[in-house]
């Protein structure tokens, strides 16, 4: 026959296996806590990738779009407020050159050039209807600038001024 030990609980055995319980309950403890410290690192990691590679392609996009020109401001003129007509401009770095047409039913005189530019140069003093000349403004150019240019003539005995605005693109 077999014989079974009894074990008795001593005060000793009890204190042990409280120890031992406690011992446990602190390791589960901190391998949980552990594991929730680990899984937060990795929820923040990952966040911050997500958001880290989604301001790339917005960087790249934006990159992508300079190089494309697409934020260079043009270049343009405005129309003449009157009876002068412009018909064509060409804006470089030595000036701006304006092509102007007489829209008026009578014959302008006396056409003279300034602006911010300085004084320009006219084709003509003098245009009959329907008749083009040039005024060209020669002074180095700043890009993104505005300059605005004044023809000034002399129609029926009456003295016009009239004023285009030109934006100076990437020169």
């Amino acid at each position: 026959m077999r014989q079974f030990k009894v074990f008795r609980k001593t005060k000793a055995s009890i204190r042990f296996k409280y120890c031992q319980s406690i011992i446990e309950t602190i390791t589960f403890i901190k391998l949980k806590g552990g594991m929730q410290l680990n899984s937060k690192g990795q929820s923040a990691l990952e966040y911050l990738m997500t958001y880290g590679w989604a301001l790339v392609v917005i960087v790249i996009v934006v990159a992508a779009l300079f190089a494309f020109g697409v934020f260079n401001t043009p270049a343009n003129c405005t129309q003449f407020g009157g009876r002068l007509l412009l018909k064509d401009y060409a804006i470089q770095a030595t000036g701006i050159s304006l092509a102007i047409q007489n829209g008026s039913s009578g014959t302008m005189s006396d056409l003279n050039a300034s602006g911010d530019l300085g004084a320009g140069l006219m084709g003509s003093t003098s245009l009959s209807r329907s008749a083009d000349t040039n005024a060209v403004f020669t002074s180095p150019i700043a890009a993104g600038s505005t300059y605005v240019m004044s023809i000034s003539y002399t129609a029926n005995g009456i003295s016009h001024t009239e004023s285009t605005t030109c934006v100076a693109g990437t020169v």
